[in-house]
């Protein structure tokens, strides 16, 4: 993660950081916020239970940081690739534009910088960005891939049925051997270096309008 490396050499390193959750839904209102999901009350997404489907949302109570920034008169945008950041969930408060299913890393970057141009007044902006490719099934370019992983292993755990795959292995029914494992890690380092590839495309293209020195960048995983 090279571009990530040099970002670490002018910042501020968390060396003992925590989510406060194990996944998405629960974690992502918690760093909008400032609270734990025990106070946000959003922990379940999309989840079937015996009264029907069950999707938690947050409540329109919740103060979150794109509605503190707009209340000072930042401009604010988020673009996301997650199901369960999706558009009335209510993680969109405060964001004057919210994009869900905004694409991959390269996507989301070229959105971003265009966004960030069509703000013609020069006025702050809080932008927040929500990547995916480091994500079971490490949907990135075959090109960013292939850096990592043999073309013929490149389908092993890309297959129409990888929900089914993961809901077996988390199950216990399915015990992936040692090769799929240094398969499926080979597969996240290709999406790491695909997101910090983008990032770094993203880093230089603040440098370049004049917005580095003014930008706190903060990066986080949920």
């Amino acid at each position: 993660s090279p571009a990530l490396d040099r970002l670490a050499e002018e910042a501020l390193v968390f060396d003992d950081a925590s989510a406060s959750a194990g996944w998405t839904k629960p974690s992502v209102p918690s760093f909008l916020t400032g609270t734990y999901p025990i106070q946000h009350g959003v922990y379940e997404g999309s989840t079937q239970t015996i009264d029907g489907k069950t999707s938690h949302v947050l409540s329109e109570e919740a103060v979150t940081l794109a509605e503190v920034f707009a209340a000072g008169g930042w401009r604010t945008a988020a673009f996301v690739k997650n199901a369960q950041l999706e558009r009335g969930n209510g993680f969109e408060q405060g964001f004057e534009l919210y994009r869900d299913q905004a694409g991959d890393a390269r996507e989301i970057r070229w959105q971003a910088l265009d966004w960030i141009d069509a703000q013609a007044g020069g006025e702050p902006f809080f932008l927040y960005l929500h990547l995916l490719d480091a994500h079971w099934p490490y949907p990135i370019p075959d090109e960013a891939a292939l850096r990592f992983v043999a073309r013929e292993d490149l389908a092993a755990f890309r297959a129409e049925d990888w929900k089914a795959l993961r809901d077996a292995i988390n199950d216990g029914e399915r015990v992936p051997s040692a090769a799929e494992l240094e398969l499926v890690l080979a597969l996240y380092d290709a999406g790491i270096r695909y997101v910090d590839d983008e990032l770094g495309l993203l880093f230089a293209g603040l440098e370049r309008r004049g917005l580095w020195q003014d930008t706190l960048v903060a990066v986080i995983a949920d």
